[in-house]
């Protein structure tokens, strides 16, 4: 009979531990993805005699924890200038210009800012992360957030 009882006491308190760790489990809140791509958009830039290139603009919502490092686009490396704030969101924007340097046992190489992919690098709590972006959208508007 003292079994029974102990058995019967052990079994209520497993299941009201269970039913607590449900109800906070219930109430802890959704985790955010940590970088959410709004828009994106290459804009074609020619500068002075014939120098072209390519502007990347990416409209994003962030965690607040998360830091901005770079884009990479057609193997290139540029940094981010963050153009505008909105409540929500955040416009961003990096430059790639076309450019023929001379590199030794390679002779003149070009590089040509073109392609429809990017990769936008971020850190958050120390770990570096990236995101792939996939059919950049052709725009020649130089203002898109107004």
């Amino acid at each position: 009979m003292k079994n029974f009882i102990s058995a019967n006491i052990l079994t209520i308190m497993i299941l009201g531990i269970g039913v607590m760790s449900c109800k906070n489990s219930e109430n802890t809140p959704k985790q955010r993805d940590e970088v959410v791509l709004i828009k994106s958009f290459k804009t074609p830039i020619i500068i002075g005699a014939g120098g072209r290139g390519m502007k990347i603009i990416l409209n994003i919502e962030r965690d607040q924890k998360v830091v901005l490092d770079s884009i990479v686009y057609n193997n290139r490396n540029a940094a981010i200038d963050e153009v505008k704030k909105t409540a929500n969101n955040f416009w961003i924007e990096s430059y790639f210009y076309n450019e023929k340097t001379m590199i030794e046992g390679k002779g003149l190489v070009e590089y040509t800012a073109e392609g429809d992919s990017c990769q936008l690098y971020y850190n958050i709590n120390g770990k570096a992360k990236s995101i792939l972006i996939i059919d950049l959208e052709l725009k020649q508007d130089e203002r898109l957030w107004e």
